[in-house]
């Protein structure tokens, strides 16, 4: 994975370990999530 240049979260922060985490997170909560959004409005729409 990309890491975030150095100093986008703040020098020396915990959150530069957490950031990666917390979008490593929202990507796999929320793939499915669209996914399945989409493929429920493509079953409405045919």
């Amino acid at each position: 994975m990309t890491r975030p240049p150095v100093g986008a979260l703040g020098s020396g922060e915990p959150a530069a370990a957490v950031g990666p985490t917390v979008v490593a997170l929202t990507v796999w909560v929320g793939l499915p999530l669209v996914l399945g959004t989409a493929r429920t409005l493509r079953r409405e729409v045919s």
